[in-house]
């Protein structure tokens, strides 16, 4: 009766408690700070392609950094951020792309 009505919830109930919960577990989740190539694959033998490649994955990291802080934006500033992604995956194609020709397993 009136004991078990209380614990039962309703379907809105449960999606929005398993929405927090997933929220919870991405907030709190361990930044992935690994990179798509170990910089010694013969790809990077080129010192233009290694530099390249360590400033590309130094501007990768700090993005991520500054997309820790994109709920606080204000609208023109998520567009902003946005493209800076936008444009830091575009420079991900040339050593994904050169090192996928070469058949190099990325780590």
């Amino acid at each position: 009766g009136v004991e078990t009505a209380r614990y039962l919830s309703s379907p809105a109930q449960q999606a929005a408690s398993g929405q927090a919960n997933m929220m919870s577990q991405l907030t709190s989740a361990q930044a992935v700070t690994a990179t798509p190539f170990s910089g010694e694959e013969a790809a990077f033998e080129s010192e233009v392609v290694r530099a390249e490649y360590e400033k590309l994955c130094r501007d990768h990291a700090a993005l991520v950094q500054m997309g820790e802080s994109y709920g606080g934006y204000d609208p023109l500033g998520k567009l902003a951020f946005l493209d800076a992604l936008e444009a830091v995956e575009e420079r991900w194609d040339t050593p994904l792309r050169a090192c996928s020709c070469a058949s190099v397993p990325s780590t």
